[in-house]
């Protein structure tokens, strides 16, 4: 936090130093010298004092602060509730979710931080997504024209897409983040994933017969709530061992 938001026994009138301000060295060796003098200490060694000064500024300035999502799962709730709350659905799991992200901060355990912060904001090219993440899915549809008629939304037969571009993009992986995976859940219609760089693929294999203006991917919502039975089953795993 800032020195202004400082409040209580120790205020911003007291404040001695800010330690990621450009003059905290100066601030450190100021306070050194004032607690010698305070004790009638000899001088230490200036030397190893300057190592271990920036090593402790380097630690400070490693510490990475509370987002407001998780300042907002520190406020609205302690460990002890945690697995309770996730368990009879009281928060969302996004907000489990941040929650655990405390925790695992707190104990400075490094992946399983990594791995709720992928849950939540979304794997990137460089992470190694979870099975759970992913599916085969072999439905499509388009919208276009099939000769002289037009159609909407209609079944695309897999004939249309040869087999080896259809190797390459059956299996999907998801990988934006829970919010997005919670919403899909709950849907009540398949979620359609857009396909349709195929347009030109199905063009020629139908020789133009088939025209796709939009061509998806489908996905049905129990895939997503595999998902978030998943990460939950995981996350009370987590709970139950930090209690």
């Amino acid at each position: 936090m800032s020195p202004s938001k400082l409040q209580g026994v120790v205020g911003p009138d007291s404040l001695s130093l800010v330690l990621d301000s450009n003059e905290a060295k100066y601030g450190l060796n100021s306070m050194k010298n004032e607690l010698l003098l305070f004790f009638g200490m000899q001088q230490i060694n200036e030397s190893a004092w300057e190592r271990d000064r920036e090593s402790f500024l380097d630690s400070c300035r490693a510490i990475q602060p509370l987002s407001s999502e998780e300042i907002a799962a520190v406020e609205l709730a302690d460990q002890n509730r945690n697995l309770n709350d996730l368990i009879e659905g009281n928060v969302s799991l996004e907000q489990s979710l941040y929650r655990a992200l405390v925790i695992a901060k707190e104990r400075d355990e490094k992946p399983l931080e990594q791995w709720i912060q992928n849950e939540l904001k979304g794997y990137g090219d460089n992470d190694s997504v979870p099975d759970y993440r992913k599916i085969k899915s072999t439905s499509f549809r388009y919208s276009g024209f099939n000769g002289n008629m037009q159609v909407t939304k209609a079944p695309l037969p897999l004939g249309f897409i040869s087999d080896d571009m259809r190797s390459k993009i059956e299996e999907v992986i998801f990988v934006q983040g829970i919010g997005r995976v919670e919403d899909f859940a709950k849907s009540s219609s398949n979620i359609a994933i857009d396909r349709s760089f195929l347009a030109g693929e199905v063009s020629r294999n139908t020789d133009g017969v088939v025209r796709c203006v939009l061509l998806e991917q489908m996905l049905a919502p129990a895939f997503f709530a595999s998902i978030v039975a998943c990460v939950n089953d995981r996350l009370i795993d987590v709970f139950m061992n930090m209690s």
